[in-house]
């Protein structure tokens, strides 16, 4: 971590890829499970990856910081229900309509109390250097454009008092509890100047530049937000259809990024638009709960990275140490994956308890009779593809039996072995190994796809700067 700090001040916009790690963990945790396979009932396999799920979680949630007032505070305390109170950074007005974090119904017709988050305001921060100007303009004088005012003082330009490595108290610290007391007000000054710099650099504001626009029939149209500052929101709506009032489903996009609410593995998703006994709103204020999410949505491969923790849709991730170093705009994106087990709906494949023999013939037997419940409808719509792709015309049943056939094969992928010892073990361990095996190869595809990422980001401005690549490898 203290070498890539010092080349922080190369490129402010840097995006970590810690892929390495992530792999290391990750191999460690599945060479004992491929040694202990074979009696992985009686062994502590399953408890392994259980802690390292749990341990990602913490690591990831400690480097990247999505709630920079609420999150920091909380990891530099022994107890986080001694913390102090807790609050978001700045969210004024203006961006909670924007956002649409203002707690009222959503009008949806399929569910007429549906309700949007409401995120309380908070009061802007007003940079140091623009204080001292406002506080010497003579009276009636209209004050010129921030932009205009001399940095000389602002948050990022300083060089704060704890940075410096002196004591914090009037007199040296000699006993436990005087060290003890000057711990804590490094960390109180430690954390106040790292929400004020999120504060004056790391708080989205949209612009023109952040949409990429594309003309279709004539008509220039604005896409989402490239730096991905948008959450979806899915409605039903009536509408008017040749006369006939009929019920839709729309995706509306919206400013700011989804809400990640606190919760740990097995834990049920937070009420991200809690009510009160009258049905009214409640604000979503911090809380000193700390607990990481898994992304269970594949799309885009963000299937299995961590989020940290969110209460502000637009404050972008960042990481302490580098943001109170470099004092500039300074992105931290962890590229860490894990199992999405303890946050799906589904089982939990290392804290429920192992599948047996008879558990996966019934397993296997629901699976065949809810496919032949939908198996009718699934002939037509195969009919329906193919006539229109112009394919050669097959009978129901021949589309039946083709089905079936693709279905039988799924069946036995969880189950299939990578190696000839796998053919003697239990279906249980193999569809077991076969999961941790999936998460290892989408780690290795995500550390790829990083490489060429910072690769392409570092040499935009020049293409000699391949050196400079090799310098990061080497620290």
């Amino acid at each position: 971590m203290k070498q890539k700090l010092s080349h922080l001040c190369l490129e402010q916009r840097l995006r970590y890829s810690i892929f390495r790690a992530g792999g290391a963990h990750l191999r460690w945790a599945f060479a004992r499970v491929s040694i202990w396979v074979g009696v992985w009932r009686e062994t502590r396999a399953v408890e392994c990856l259980r802690n390292w799920q749990e341990k990602v979680l913490s690591a990831v949630q400690s480097m990247q910081i999505d709630s920079a007032a609420v999150l920091l505070p909380l990891l530099l305390v022994e107890d986080a229900a001694g913390a102090d109170a807790l609050s978001s950074t700045p969210f004024s007005e203006q961006q909670q309509k924007d956002c649409r974090l203002d707690g009222e119904l959503e009008g949806d017709v399929r569910d007429p109390s549906k309700r949007r988050p409401l995120a309380p305001v908070q009061e802007p921060f007003v940079d140091h250097h623009v204080q001292q100007y406002l506080s010497t303009l003579p009276e009636g004088q209209e004050p010129k454009s921030k932009f205009l005012i001399p940095r000389t003082g602002a948050q990022c330009s300083r060089m704060p008092k704890y940075r410096e490595l002196k004591p914090m108290t009037p007199t040296i610290p000699a006993t436990a509890a005087e060290r003890s007391h000057e711990a804590r007000l490094y960390s109180a000054a430690y954390a106040e100047d790292y929400r004020q710099n999120i504060s004056a650099g790391q708080m989205r504001m949209h612009k023109a530049t952040c949409f990429k626009y594309v003309v279709e029939k004539g008509v220039k149209k604005a896409k989402h937000c490239r730096f991905h500052f948008c959450n979806f929101v899915s409605l039903a709506l009536r509408v008017m259809e040749n006369g006939v009032n009929r019920i839709r489903n729309f995706v509306f996009a919206r400013t700011g990024k989804d809400l990640v609410l606190p919760r740990q593995p097995g834990q049920p998703m937070p009420c991200s638009a809690p009510v009160d006994e009258n049905g009214d709103p409640i604000p979503l204020h911090p809380t000193a709960k700390v607990g990481a999410t898994v992304n269970v949505d594949d799309a885009h491969g963000r299937g299995g990275c961590v989020m940290p923790t969110r209460w502000n849709p637009n404050e972008r991730s960042s990481n302490g140490p580098a943001q109170v170093s470099v004092r500039a705009n300074t992105d931290f994106q962890s590229m860490r994956k894990t199992f999405k087990d303890g946050f799906t709906e589904g089982r939990d494949e290392i804290r429920d308890p192992a599948y047996t023999e008879a558990d996966l013939d019934e397993l296997h037997r629901q699976g065949d009779k809810a496919f032949a419940g939908q198996l009718q409808e699934a002939v037509e719509n195969l009919a329906k593809e193919r006539q229109a792709k112009g394919l050669e015309y097959k009978c129901a049943e021949a589309l039946a039996e083709d089905l079936w056939r693709d279905h039988l094969a799924r069946q036995k992928r969880p189950y299939a072995g990578t190696r000839i010892g796998d053919r003697i073990l239990p279906r249980a361990v193999r569809r077991f190994k076969n999961l941790i095996r999936s998460l290892v190869v989408s780690m290795v595809g995500d550390g790829i796809a990083a490489a060429f990422y910072a690769c392409g980001y570092s040499t935009k401005p020049n293409m000699t700067c391949a050196p400079l690549l090799v310098a990061y490898g080497d620290g």
